[in-house]
């Protein structure tokens, strides 16, 4: 088992949230009670988004289905089949996402990626993407995450192993 020693605040684990104690957790390979809460919140969040995105297409559907029949107005009716479709997928999306991070929580290991870090920022339009290609491997992060890290320094990153949520790195 790992000691858990006191950090001296880094960039990294600022930029991460992590403490000692997360470090050393995902050290031994296990997830720490505050990743393990964290996933929960996680989870919590996709349901509380998958059932208001269900609330509110399905009533907009049912609104568009009535209408186009009521007045004989086919396109509306499309609308409204086309609606039901994409909220078949929205709550699939978000099935998915849930049982992914469920999956995460009931394993309670992780994952360590290691490796030279490279930095890269694609744009679309204006909305940059910050890229972290650790052995050929992507990691798509947040702007203060990608700005803790080191271009061409080794990194061990320690992450979920269906959500890939990085929950610790430590420079190597």
């Amino acid at each position: 088992m790992t000691t858990v020693e006191t950090l001296t605040p880094t960039p990294l684990d600022q930029a991460l949230g992590f403490t000692a104690a997360d470090l050393a957790a995902n050290q031994d390979g296990a997830l720490s009670p505050s990743q393990i809460d964290r996933l929960h919140a996680s989870m919590r969040r996709t349901l509380a988004f998958s059932a208001f995105a269900f609330v509110v297409v399905a009533f907009a559907a049912t609104l568009f289905l009535f209408f186009g029949g009521q007045n004989n107005v086919p396109v509306l009716s499309v609308i409204g089949i086309s609606l039901t479709v994409v909220n078949a997928v929205v709550v699939g999306i978000g099935a998915q996402n849930y049982l992914r991070t469920q999956h995460d929580v009931k394993a309670g290991s992780v994952i360590v990626l290691e490796g030279s870090v490279k930095r890269t920022v694609r744009l679309s339009g204006r909305n940059p993407t910050y890229i972290l290609n650790i052995n050929e491997e992507k990691i798509i992060v947040p702007k203060i995450m990608f700005n803790a890290f080191e271009e061409h320094s080794t990194y061990r990153l320690y992450r979920a192993p269906l959500t890939k949520t990085v929950f610790t790195a430590e420079e190597t």
